[in-house]
């Protein structure tokens, strides 16, 4: 959840801006981003700042593709937003979030269903917290199980009272969880009641295409056509088909930016005729996919709803460990029992 973050604190170097004022053409950092990563990669995006005190992010990625699975497909370039220099390059998927991010996902081992493992345990872990939900429910009053002295032992009380409040959107997270790890039968699901847009009008990611325009005048134009929004992000041009097969390939550039209000509206604009539309909004099934995404990731729902994300990841840690406590403190009981039965003579 806090990728960002917790990079900025593990790699410092990458976020040693001077300012936070964009000076230099697009160009210059395109072209700065691309000699610092080599001949084997090309730029496909480039990310602005959100807020002061982030650097411009160059996403580039290899232009000979041959495994999908290739850990070293991607890399993020860092620069200084006033200078356009390259403060650093920095590899998604194997830098310090981007493994622990592969670790949840996939368990490191996607050639070995690390994907269809994780979604299992995330039905397990549904399983875990609806029962212990039932587990909790007090006999007699309701309001007596939202008491905190319900035992004289604070790991007990603990469990009790963190593993009530989690419950529910624990069970969220781990239901989007499984969503995500299993992609097909929940488009498949999906599809029943929501329809998805049509695949066709998706753009090879791995096919670069030679721009008419420059990534200056696709920001520019986008700037004088709607001014009171805020660019985000850029995404080169790639090729798109339409909506039917037979319909002839465009070249689009792929603009993101954010109103006053700070909602984010998406455009795409044609790299032969400057024509500038904006990207239809999402479909019923495109729709439900991205907000199980956000569900599950604790983003577009405010912060109040980071923070009770944020705690399902770590109040778990605390169940596990009282849990623990509380399983081992009755080996002991009931051994003690045992001992006391035994020199009973059996009875």
């Amino acid at each position: 959840m806090w990728r960002d973050h917790v990079d900025a604190l593990v790699s410092p170097h990458l976020f040693a801006i001077s300012g936070a004022e964009l000076r230099q053409p697009l160009t210059q950092y395109l072209a700065n981003a691309t000699a610092a990563a080599g001949s084997q990669y090309a730029p496909t995006a480039i990310r602005f700042p959100q807020s002061d005190g982030w650097p411009v992010r160059v996403i580039l990625r290899k232009t000979q593709l041959i495994d999908r699975d290739d850990l070293e497909r991607e890399h993020f370039a860092y620069l200084d937003p006033p200078t356009a220099r390259v403060l650093g390059i920095n590899n998604p998927r194997t830098s310090f979030t981007g493994t622990i991010r592969r670790l949840h996902r996939d368990l490191l081992v996607p050639a070995w269903a690390g994907r269809q493992i994780v979604g299992w345990i995330g039905v397990g872990l549904v399983v875990l917290t609806l029962t212990g939900v039932w587990l909790w429910w007090p006999r007699g009053r309701f309001v007596n199980g939202l008491r905190w002295q319900r035992s004289t032992r604070t790991s007990l009380n603990l469990h009790y009272s963190g593993g009530f409040w989690i419950a529910l959107p624990l069970a969220v997270v781990a239901i989007t969880g499984v969503y995500l790890a299993f992609p097909q039968t929940a488009r498949s699901v999906t599809a029943t009641f929501a329809e998805y847009g049509p695949r066709d009008a998706r753009a090879d990611r791995n096919k670069r295409v030679d721009a008419s325009l420059s990534a200056d005048q696709a920001a520019n134009l986008l700037r004088e056509k709607q001014p009171d929004l805020r660019l985000i992000s850029l995404q080169l041009p790639l090729q798109y088909r339409g909506d039917k097969k037979e319909s002839a390939p465009q070249i689009l550039w792929h603009l993101y930016a954010l109103d006053r209000n700070g909602d984010g509206q998406s455009f795409l604009l044609n790299d032969r005729t400057a024509e500038l539309a904006a990207v239809p909004p999402l479909r019923g099934g495109n729709r439900v996919a991205r907000v199980v995404h956000y569900l599950h990731e604790g983003e577009g729902f405010g912060a109040i709803w980071s923070a009770v994300v944020f705690a399902t990841g770590m109040l778990p840690v605390l169940l596990a460990i009282t849990g623990l406590m509380m399983w081992l403190r009755g080996r002991k009981t009931r051994a003690a029992r045992m001992e006391r039965v035994g020199a009973g003579g059996g009875t």
